[in-house]
Order: structure tokens, then sequence, then C-alpha cells
């Protein structure tokens, strides 16, 4: 066999990898799926090939999370952020672990980073002043409400929250003005109908 009919073989075998490894990468991708329907036991399999990859350990502690695997889903999430400590949903994912475990000064810790991360993150603001009036905190409470919507004027769960804020305060105009801000954003919002009413 010639060096020239050699060459020709190994261009051959190169390109058919090239052609095989794609295949079958989608076909054990798909396959994947198809077998671990269970997402937990899915991204389990995902971070022991890739350890370093975020994005296993983030969704693995999803999966974790949903099923109620609080201390288990913090622990990943813990691991997710040392890989890349500025992927800023898992500081809010992390956050709201802890704030259901009942740490609520590391939930509180969390959700600050996560807006150090990106200022016009929304629920990130209205979880950190969700806490602030759990803790009677109400003023800082109501300025994370009012950031929410100053970067979206139509960001009901600011708006809704901020209304319970005032309507807790005794400061009855104020709460229904909110409400009627609502009304006209939202007629047709389901989960704020029952306190439309409420303020007088």
């Amino acid at each position: 066999m010639g060096q020239g009919t050699t060459a020709l073989i190994v261009q051959t075998v190169f390109r058919s990898i090239r052609i095989v490894l794609p295949v079958f990468y989608f076909l054990s991708t798909a396959l994947g799926i198809l077998i671990f329907t269970n997402n937990e036991r899915l991204w389990f399999e995902m971070k022991k090939f890739y350890p370093h990859h975020v994005l296993a350990h983030s969704n693995f502690a999803h999966a974790l999370w949903r099923r109620g695997l609080i201390n288990e889903a913090i622990a990943e999430y813990q691991v997710a952020i040392r890989l890349n400590p500025n992927y800023v949903y898992d500081h809010n994912s992390l956050a709201v672990c802890y704030y259901e475990k009942g740490f609520v000064d590391e939930a509180k810790r969390e959700f600050k980073i996560a807006l150090q991360l990106n200022p016009q993150f929304l629920d990130a603001y209205n979880n950190l002043g969700s806490i602030y009036v759990e803790t009677n905190q109400y003023q800082e409470a109501i300025d994370c409400f009012e950031a929410a919507i100053r970067i979206n004027p139509q960001y009901i769960p600011a708006y809704h929250n901020l209304g319970l804020v005032y309507t807790r305060l005794n400061r009855g105009p104020e709460a229904k003005n909110i409400w009627n801000k609502i009304r006209m954003i939202s007629s047709e919002d389901q989960t704020v109908r029952g306190s439309l009413e409420s303020p007088q």
C-alpha cells in the first residue's frame, strides 16, 4: 500500500469521524433525555461527567429544591457559585433556599449580591423587600418595591407588596392609590382581585 493510498484512507476516516461524532452526540443526548425523564437524575449524571460545569450543578440544585430537599439544594448552589461567583440567578436561588430554611440574614446577603451583580433584577428586589417586611423593616421594604417599580412600571408583584405594606402601616390613601394602579395595569390579574377591594 503506497503513501498516497494510506493518506486517502486516513482522510476518509477523519471525514467519517467528523460526520459520526455530531450524530452520536445528538443521539446520545436524545437518548439521555428519554431515559432520564427524572430531571434530578439527569443533572446528577451530568455533574458527575462535568464536575466543573456550572449549569449542571445549578439545574441539579433546582431539581432538588423542587423536591423539597433544601439542604441538598443549598450545597449544590454553593458549589455552582464557587465555580462562577457572577452567575446572578444562583445567588437569587440560594437566597430563596436560605429563606425557606429560616436563614434570614444569609438570604438577605445573597439577594444583595444578586442586586450588585444585576441592579435591574426585579425578582431580587421583590424578594428582598418581602424579607424586610417580615423583619419589620418597612422603609427598606418600600425602597426595594419602589426600586423594582422604577425599573418596570408594569411589575405588578412589587405594587402588590407595596400596597400590603401601606395597608399594614395604616397608610390608607397610599394603599388605595397602589390598588387603583394595579387595577389600571391589569384588571384581569387573578392574584390581586381579592385585595383590590380591601383598602378603604
